[in-house]
């Protein structure tokens, strides 16, 4: 990991890519589409199932403490007050928060 995650270059990874991910990890089938983001990778993925969700792909520069703190964070805002509307990890496959896949095809 590089000491500034701000300095380090952004995921690239395809809509393949995050299609797999979507589909290996969480068992989200469905199709991609790009966001913006400033230092991580993010899609919007439609399932087939007429869900919506989110696939965020942090930085590998990023601490993975900083990510696991984030995911805390919302939970206890959800625990605290369920009608906030705050977004929630869904958990992979391995019942994980989150999980570090190597990519690649990524560039």
């Amino acid at each position: 990991m590089t000491a500034d995650v701000l300095a380090a270059a952004p995921p690239t990874l395809t809509l393949p890519d995050a299609e797999e991910i979507a589909r290996t990890v969480f068992g989200i089938d469905g199709s991609a589409r790009t966001l913006v983001s400033e230092r991580d990778q993010n899609f919007a993925i439609q399932a087939d199932d007429g869900t919506g969700w989110v696939l965020k792909i942090s930085n590998a520069a990023e601490d993975p403490a900083v990510i696991a703190m984030e995911v805390a964070a919302v939970a206890r805002i959800a625990s605290v007050d369920a009608g906030l509307p705050v977004p929630m990890a869904r958990l992979t496959l391995e019942g994980d928060p989150f999980a570090r896949v190597d990519i690649v095809s990524a560039t």
